[in-house]
């Protein structure tokens, strides 16, 4: 082969790997920007749909009717009317959005807030939001999402909740910290709004499981299924586990299951919560 053909063939190579590099730098500066927008939304999102509890006051003055005394002293000295706003988010405007959102997810001290959405697409596992976004446009970090086999009403025994272990720690990307005991104890429960209820559940649990469907093959209606599946994450052998003794879990307790995807592609992590209030 002639000198000039190798160096052509190098100057070739050269221009084709240089491409190479400036589409993967393309590719990451637009997604990078996507995530960024993504991040941003969610953020604006979260304070637009978010109402303060309001209380509103009203006192009004008896008249005063100095000839009876006895109508003077059945009368009340004022009359207070409370109102509240029992559910502090604007489902309207979600569902300007999409009407698929059910409920909202809310993990006090952790700015960690967003909608929860269920497909009524018909395939068996109900994955269209694992990467669609609120607005269903395709996204690597998807949205938080429930599934067929939960009602929306977060009154099944066991409701589960999925989302992306992002490691911009958006979405379930810093459900990993419940690994630390000190961290569980400074954020132990978890809110969730309804369109008519607010559920709050108290954190038992993170640990590393199996990566099978939990709901599909498991009758938690079952008290026997039931406690086999909290003996099970209870005892599974993993590094990457935290079971708080202190919270009394039993198959009479409503619970709910935070699940994201951890490093080995056949576990998940499950943060476990036991409901102790409702209103």
């Amino acid at each position: 082969m002639r000198t000039s053909d190798r160096k052509n063939k190098r100057k070739i190579g050269l221009v084709i790997s240089i491409l190479v590099l400036l589409a993967v730098i393309v590719y990451l500066i637009g997604s990078y920007v996507n995530r960024y927008n993504e991040r941003q939304f969610n953020q604006d999102l979260a304070e637009e749909v978010r109402m303060e509890t309001v209380y509103a006051t009203e006192v009004s003055e008896p008249d005063v009717i100095e000839e009876n005394e006895e109508e003077i002293a059945e009368e009340p000295e004022s009359e207070i009317e409370a109102v509240s706003v029992d559910v502090p988010i604007d489902f309207e405007t979600l569902w300007e959005i999409n009407e698929d959102v059910h409920a909202w997810l809310s993990i006090p001290g952790m700015d960690l807030e967003y909608p929860i959405l269920q497909s009524d697409e018909s395939d068996v596992w109900q994955e269209f939001y694992l990467n669609h976004t609120i607005e269903r446009v395709p996204s690597e970090a998807g949205s938080i999402f429930t599934q067929h086999y939960n009602a929306k009403d977060f009154f099944d025994q066991v409701t589960f909740v999925y989302g992306h272990d992002m490691a911009d720690g958006s979405m379930f990307g810093r459900l990993r910290n419940f690994w630390s005991a000190d961290f569980m104890a400074a954020h132990p429960y978890i809110v969730i709004y309804t369109p008519t209820n607010i559920f709050t559940y108290e954190i038992f649990a993170a640990v590393t499981y199996d990566d099978y469907h939990i709901l599909y093959y498991t009758d938690f209606e079952n008290a026997d299924e039931f406690q086999a599946f909290l003996d099970n994450i209870r005892n599974f052998r993993s590094l990457n586990r935290l079971w708080n003794e202190a919270v009394e879990v039993s198959t009479n307790d409503r619970l709910l299951i935070l699940s994201t995807c951890v490093d080995r592609s056949d576990h998940r992590l499950l943060v476990g919560a036991v409901l102790v209030d409702e209103q």
